[in-house]
């Protein structure tokens, strides 16, 4: 899991759709996050993932900021 602590950008990755159509990320440190607008905003809105399972059910909203490294 992410270390709390950490303040700097986190870079992400796309990596799928998981099967409700969640865009799924994944960070520097291995940690999933999905887009709980289904990629349908201009920003996406990323919450962490439970278990850190691709399939997981999205968890607690993201407070980092974020740079989208490729899609």
């Amino acid at each position: 899991m992410r270390n709390l602590q950490d303040t700097h950008h986190l870079l992400l990755n796309y990596i799928g759709s998981d099967y409700f159509v969640h865009p799924v990320y994944k960070d520097q440190y291995g940690n999933l996050w999905k887009d709980i607008d289904l990629g349908n905003s201009k920003k996406p809105n990323l919450y962490s993932v439970a278990n850190n399972c691709f399939e997981g059910e999205p968890m607690s909203p993201d407070g980092h900021t974020f740079k989208i490294m490729s899609e």
